[in-house]
């Protein structure tokens, strides 16, 4: 018989990542850039692949990164990426992965926020030329969001005229 005993501590990565400028609120068609510190926590040099990923409603400028940490040193990398134009309000998750001849060693997730923006245009379609003493005339007006997420509208008269209808929720419009 043969008996085999093991202590197994909590396995160390011999790669930390710390992301240093984490945006707290993206707005659509603005550019950011992140900085991750990579730290290389071993007594080797590291020659490291590193690949940021992100929602499709993000585009990336770079999004692959080579980099070689010295033994016991610190790399500071740098991702830029975009958001579209049309991105909807919301939380977003990206993603940090590195490896090591093609090996997973480290990776790091990233939660960012888009901030609702508010643009609603309102366009007359319709509307009398004048009015004389007449008791009922009507009004057609176009009503567009073209911010990034629904909008409730509740539609109100100063002179306490009827429209038609009283409320309406608008979608973003997405292109």
């Amino acid at each position: 018989m043969f008996l085999s005993i093991s202590n197994v501590e909590g396995q160390h990565s011999a790669v930390e990542i710390s992301a240093k400028n984490i945006p707290e609120n993206l707005v659509p068609g603005k550019n950011y850039t992140i900085a991750f510190e990579i730290s290389n926590t071993t007594g080797n040099p590291l020659n490291l692949n590193c690949e940021y990923t992100a929602s499709d409603q993000f585009y990336l400028t770079t999004n692959i990164k080579k980099v070689l940490v010295a033994a016991n040193n610190k790399k500071i990398v740098l991702f830029t990426f975009g958001v579209n134009n049309n991105c909807p309000a919301g939380n977003y998750k990206s993603l940090l992965d590195i490896t090591n001849n093609n090996m997973p060693i480290a990776s790091q997730e990233i939660s960012l926020n888009v901030s609702i923006l508010y643009n609603l245009t309102v366009e007359v379609l319709h509307s009398p030329e004048y009015l004389r003493l007449e008791k009922e005339y009507s009004c057609e007006y176009l009503v567009t969001n073209n911010g990034n997420s629904e909008e409730k509208i509740n539609f109100e008269s100063s002179n306490a005229l009827k429209i038609v209808p009283a409320n309406a929720l608008l979608k973003h419009i997405k292109t």
